[in-house]
């Protein structure tokens, strides 16, 4: 059976939580997979760090981190986790 969580996270959390550990880190903690946390970001319009950012910030050639620019209000968003577990 399918269980489903829905979690509200802000835009501001967002970009907090993918800008501070690489992304399958990130998602693991939100209990998803790293690609839909990618869709999720690109969704709510949150800059995320794109492949190899992490290898590259290691040997100190990442690029700098984007602003994440304001929609207008802080909005919340709301996503669905609809992973299978047993």
């Amino acid at each position: 059976m399918a269980k489903h969580e829905r979690r509200e996270v802000s835009r501001e959390q967002l970009y907090a939580s993918v800008w501070a550990e690489p992304m399958s880190a990130a998602a693991k903690k939100y209990g998803v997979s790293s690609s839909f946390l990618s869709r999720v970001c690109e969704r709510m319009e949150v800059p995320h760090p794109v492949r190899g950012y992490w290898a590259l910030k290691a040997v100190g050639r990442a690029a700098p981190v984007p602003r994440v620019l304001s929609r207008g209000q802080s909005e919340v968003n709301t996503c669905r986790n609809s992973r299978n577990e047993q």
